[in-house]
Order: structure tokens, then sequence, then C-alpha cells
């Protein structure tokens, strides 16, 4: 399992990748050029370097960090990185940094800045230009949650992940969730499964916005499996010995359909 050191500068990583995300984006209020945005994307790099940070980085964010802006933030490529943003969540969850998880009905917006002592002193710096953060002031505040809490988190994450890609096929209007997960899983995911469904409040499926998943649209349906999938991304990484781009579970994409 993954050291406090190695998820608290995970966590980090990908809040400054969102915002690398960020300076792909053209409309700005007030309005930066595109000069004054390469510039806070060379900061947030050196940020990253001053800190420590860049010895926990792939090679992938690396590339991302150093390229010029010109991609678009709407474009795949740069959506990929900022989707990644919920898993931050999960990450600082093991820390005891944050007390209470998201549900599964929208994608985190919480802005982690502040749990994680990054300020910005000036509003004419970068987002971590004198920023007040050290990595050993956070990581003697961190908590980290028990293993047996974190692996019934990792099972709750992995059951999301696998019925969001399950999506609306036939059999989950003919049989219980739980007892389709039993089938598949084992007696081990009846916790987790009761867990979920509690929160749904529905035995026979999981529930999101007040809907059984096999009712979603397919947009909606997609929606889950990215926000499924970061998460348990997050939680599957702090489990193995391998790096984050390596960390590798099956998983069926599903594209938007309008």
């Amino acid at each position: 399992m993954k050291t406090a050191k190695e998820i608290l500068a995970r966590s980090v990583i990908l809040l400054c990748v969102s915002d690398r995300c960020a300076m792909e984006k053209i409309y700005w209020h007030p309005p930066l050029s595109t000069q004054q945005r390469e510039q806070q994307r060379l900061a947030i790099w050196e940020w990253l370097n001053e800190k420590g940070y860049t010895d926990y980085i792939t090679e992938k964010e690396k590339d991302f960090f150093l390229s010029k802006l010109w991609r678009g933030f709407s474009s795949p490529y740069v959506q990929n990185f900022q989707w990644q943003y919920e898993a931050i969540e999960p990450l600082l969850w093991t820390l005891g940094i944050v007390e209470k998880r998201s549900g599964y009905n929208r994608y985190v917006v919480t802005d982690f800045r502040p749990m994680l002592q990054i300020k910005q002193d000036s509003e004419d710096s970068s987002v971590f230009v004198n920023s007040t953060h050290i990595m050993e002031e956070v990581l003697d505040k961190c908590e980290l949650r028990s293993e047996d809490e974190i692996r019934l988190y990792h099972k709750v994450a992995m059951l999301w992940c696998w019925r969001a890609t399950q999506g609306k096929k036939p059999i989950f209007r003919k049989k219980s969730a739980k007892e389709i997960i039993i089938e598949i899983f084992g007696k081990e995911y009846e916790k987790p499964a009761n867990i979920i469904l509690r929160k749904s409040g529905e035995d026979n499926d999981f529930v999101v916005n007040n809907k059984s998943v096999s009712k979603l649209s397919y947009n909606e349906v997609a929606r889950l499996c990215l926000i499924a999938k970061w998460r348990y991304h997050a939680l599957e990484w702090m489990m193995v010995d391998k790096e984050w781009d390596k960390v590798k579970f099956k998983m069926t994409y599903l594209q938007f359909k309008s």
C-alpha cells in the first residue's frame, strides 16, 4: 500500500494538473493573454519542482506541464487529464483530510487548496506562487485511515465502477444488484454492496440522482463511468505497487450520445 507521502504527492500533482488544464481556456474573467497563461503554466511547474513534487510526477504529466498551450480545454487530450480531478477526494479521504466522501450523482467541484494549505498571495501571481504549502507540515496533520477502512472503500469504489460499466444491461431489471454481485464477486462483497444499496434506498439497483442506473440515459451512464473510473483508479493505485499511469483494470468505455 502507498505511503502517506506518496498519497499526498499524488493529490497535489492532480490538483496542479487541473490548473494546467485550465490554462488551455481562452476565455477568462478578467481576460488573460496567451503569454500570461504560459507564464502561469511555467510557474506551476516551477512550484512543483521547488516543493519536491516533481519526483512523483509521471512522464505524461511532465510532458503536459512542459508543453506549450495549443490544444484547447475541450480537446480529448486535455479532458482526459481534467477528469482525473475525481481521484483527488478519495486520496485525501485516506489521509483524513477529507471527512465525507461525495456521492456519485455529480462531478466533484470542491476546491481542495485550503485543505492542502495552498494559497494565492497575489492576484497577479500564479495559483501556487508564494504558497504557504510545505509538504512536511501537511503530512504532520494527516491521519492515515486504517487499512481495513481503505480496503472496504476500495471494494465500494470497485463496485461502483463495475456497475457503471454494466450500464443499462437488461439483467438488472430481472435480478437485484446485490444478488448479481454475490454471484460474481462472492460473499465478501456483500458488505460493500449493502453500504451502496442502503444509501441508494433501493435493493434492486444502484441509484444516481434518484434513478436506477439501468434507467439512466446513455449520457448519464457515460458521466457515471468517468466519475467511478477515476475514484476507483485512486484506490486501486493505493493498493498496488504500480505507478499512476500503469494501473490497469477492465473498463468498458461508453461514448456520449446526443
